[in-house]
């Protein structure tokens, strides 16, 4: 399968650095944009990710990999350790 991008989450002392720029930017909801739809759910990712590693939910290490627009899947499939 092809993916938009993939980010491997190491541990939690590595999280900033790993989650990079995922949705840091989300464009007008007005408007025009060369983005694709698949591209602004990257935002709300990126807070649902923070959000849970605040609570401390999430299992590293584990990887997302973000579909195409195309795809049958879901925006986003994460795999957790040996998953």
């Amino acid at each position: 399968m092809d993916y938009r991008w993939t980010r491997t989450f190491s541990s939690a002392a590595a999280f900033s650095d790993e989650l990079g720029s995922i949705g840091a930017w989300v464009e007008p909801r007005a408007g025009k944009s060369k983005r694709t739809q698949g591209q602004r759910e990257d935002y709300p990712l990126r807070r649902l990710l923070v959000a849970w590693r605040r609570l401390g939910l999430l299992r590293f290490p584990f990887a997302i990999n973000a579909t195409t627009t195309e795809s049958k899947f879901p925006d986003f499939l994460l795999t957790f350790g040996s998953d």
